[in-house]
């Protein structure tokens, strides 16, 4: 009874973080809490078609992006790309923040550009590049941040750069979620912030496997408690 109760104890503590998403492809401004993401999804078709007929290498060598934003005084972020099923993914190294000036349509004047670039393997380029969407990560690693351009939508902010053999063509995005992390620590949720407007009974909650080893751990609980 001992053993069985601590292995699915082990079983509950080892249950991975779980990702709590939600859709902000249609919204022009977002607030990024510590620790959060934003995912962008983009298609590698327009570089694949253009490939095949300038004799460029199948798969892209090189991978940029910039992203627009209000003026910021500073952003800790990281960058990274995965592939549509997250069996594979790249770390940006290098990635930066620049003031700069934009002139549009609807706004004119200071914005902040997060930016980067990072080569691949033919290989690890492959595996990113296997599905119809590959992702690019933002992901903030400071402060509270409010992002986007007001009148413009955060994927209108947003812009892909896929290149190879002297080829550059943009990636198309096709959706962007806000990741939120909801780790679950010794059968309690932690959750590094709620964003746009919800509250704490909006959260996921945990997966079917920890639900379960709970209820087995309180069934296992009473059972010894009667028997004593």
């Amino acid at each position: 009874m001992n053993n069985l109760r601590h292995m699915l104890l082990a079983w509950i503590l080892a249950v991975p973080a779980v990702a709590a998403t939600v859709s902000v492809t249609n919204q022009s401004t977002v607030t990024l809490h510590s620790g959060e993401a934003l995912v962008f999804g983009f298609l590698e078709s327009g570089y694949a078609t253009n490939a095949r007929l300038f004799g460029a290498p199948a798969d892209p060598e090189r991978v940029s992006f910039s992203f627009s934003t209000f003026p910021l005084d500073g952003w800790d972020f990281a960058a990274e790309l995965r592939s549509g099923d997250g069996s594979a993914e790249a770390s940006f190294d290098g990635e930066a923040l620049a003031n700069a000036t934009f002139a549009g349509t609807y706004y004119r004047g200071r914005v902040s550009n997060a930016y980067g670039s990072m080569g691949l393997s033919p290989e690890l380029s492959r595996l990113i590049f296997a599905g119809p969407l590959a992702y690019l990560v933002l992901r903030n690693e400071g402060a509270d941040v409010d992002l986007g351009l007001q009148r413009y939508t955060l994927a209108q902010d947003m812009r892909i750069t896929l290149s190879g053999g002297g080829l550059s063509v943009g990636g198309l995005v096709e959706s962007i979620a806000l990741e939120q992390a909801v780790a679950l620590q010794s059968g309690q949720l932690d959750s590094p912030g709620i964003a746009l407007g919800q509250d704490s009974a909006s959260v996921p909650e945990p997966g079917t496997a920890a639900l379960f080893a709970s209820g087995a751990l309180l069934v296992l609980w009473r059972t010894r408690k009667r028997a004593s």
